[in-house]
């Protein structure tokens, strides 16, 4: 028997015509369906903001305190890289705004810009559902709890998390 090859479409492709069909939606769907549709999209971002610093905190945490003894050394060299090109990163991206896009747009471009973003669509309602931390309080609250956890991994027989509630106890 031959199998067949079922034709997969990558994310690049499938992300282009979702916003083909989504402009294609709003241009000739009811106002009403394209509101409803802005709300579930307020509703995932704000679920999305709320869960994302809590999913960092414990992958991260967990991650860190699986390493071996000694990987401090390198969780530091991992540390210094992501902070330089955090940085070169936001400079480049500031000399391109600052030096380049001024030449692609004309003068009243940003007035166009901001009368358009007045016509966007509110959602029927809202709903805030504010997050327990920002991201980069969520990173360092994970290296440091993945740094104290490592540095309890010398009573191999039992989970770090153990570990931590039986100290907490004795003291």
């Amino acid at each position: 028997m031959e199998e067949k090859k079922k034709f997969k479409l990558g994310l690049l492709p499938k992300l282009i015509i979702a916003i083909i069909v989504g402009i294609l939606f709003g241009q000739f769907l009811p106002e009403g369906f394209c509101r409803f549709v802005v709300t579930l999209s307020s509703f995932f971002s704000q679920f999305l903001s709320f869960i994302i610093p809590l999913m960092i905190l414990a992958y991260v945490t967990m991650g860190i305190a699986n390493l071996k003894s000694g990987a401090g050394k390198l969780l530091l060299i991992t540390v210094v890289i992501a902070y330089c090109s955090t940085l070169i990163a936001g400079s480049a991206s500031f000399f391109v705004a600052d030096t380049l896009f001024p030449h692609f747009m004309s003068a009243d471009a940003l007035d166009k810009i901001a009368a358009t973003a007045g016509n966007s669509l509110e959602p029927y309602f809202s709903l805030e559902i504010p997050a327990l931390m920002n991201t980069l309080s969520a990173v360092v609250t994970a290296f440091v709890l993945g740094l104290c956890m490592s540095s309890l991994r010398q009573d191999h027989r039992r989970h770090p998390v153990q570990r931590c509630v039986r100290l907490l106890r004795h003291h």
